[in-house]
């Protein structure tokens, strides 16, 4: 019976790994990243800084990755930052396939991101120091993320000295 527990247990931790919860983690290359999702698949991606070739000043961005075959468009996007205070929506357009949007591996038409972009770092930080849950509900994306204090505070500390 003794051999067979090292056996079970090797199992048992590669179904837990298999099938992993959505968690929060925190990069940082020339910008700040804060990914909610599977480790190398994020949902949902925030970032602090300044990205090189966009606007050439800090800014923050928000993507969430859309399901794959996903063509239904929504009549309004929003992320929801549910916050002691209230819910603050941050307006989210759809990427769509097709004329500037060129997709390798996606037909025209259909929805691969929502994306929100915003001048400075304030957004970012008041998810980051705010932030009790962030949500959203659209075609193809339905998340619902509760805070994790410790990757926020340190996205907030790249956010703040980026």
């Amino acid at each position: 019976m003794r051999p067979c527990l090292p056996i079970a247990l090797a199992m048992t931790l590669v179904a837990s790994s298999a099938s992993a919860e959505p968690a929060w983690t925190v990069e940082r290359s020339e910008i700040a990243y804060l990914l909610y999702g599977e480790p190398e698949k994020a949902l949902l991606t925030i970032t602090c800084g300044q990205q090189e070739g966009k606007t050439g000043r800090a800014e923050t961005r928000i993507e969430v990755e859309a399901d794959k075959g996903t063509t239904t468009k929504a009549d309004k996007i929003v992320l929801v930052l549910a916050m002691k205070s209230g819910a603050k929506e941050v307006p989210l357009k759809a990427d769509i396939c097709g004329g500037a949007n060129e997709c390798s591996n996606l037909p025209d038409g259909e929805i691969y991101r929502y994306e929100a972009s915003a001048p400075g770092k304030r957004v970012a930080l008041d998810i980051a120091s705010k932030g009790e849950t962030i949500s959203i509900d659209a075609p193809g994306a339905k998340i619902s993320a509760p805070r994790d204090a410790k990757a926020f505070k340190k996205f907030s500390a790249l956010c703040l000295n980026w």
